[in-house]
């Protein structure tokens, strides 16, 4: 079931708060970890293959499924940026391509 137009605006509202505080943050790092639970089962995320460098990095793996479907791709990336620096955070082509294929792996384990 799809969330409602007010869950997705208070989503995205608290993304944005999250944004601004890491931003104010500045050099200090991240104000404010991502630690949502995710919304895949662990029991299909283990059947996701994967090559990319970023799907193999432990942290950054649990923080990508922790924001998918919580937000915008260009929300996610700039969160993910602020937390892991740009060297270890994913583009946001890449972490389209990383979203298609859990979403692809969500919709197998469902049928």
């Amino acid at each position: 079931m799809r969330p409602s137009r007010n869950q997705q605006i208070n989503q995205a509202l608290a993304l944005l708060d999250r944004i601004v505080a890491l931003i104010e943050a500045g050099d200090e790092g991240p104000a404010v970890t991502l630690e949502h639970e995710p919304i895949i089962p662990p029991e299909t995320v283990a059947t996701i293959r994967c090559k990319s460098p970023y799907w193999k990095d432990a942290e950054v793996r649990a923080a990508i499924l922790s924001l998918y479907g919580r937000g915008s791709i260009n929300d996610a990336s700039a969160l993910l940026k602020a937390q892991f620096g740009p060297e270890r955070a994913p583009s946001r082509s890449i972490l389209a391509r990383l979203y298609a294929m859990i979403a692809e792996a969500h919709l197998k384990s469902k049928a």
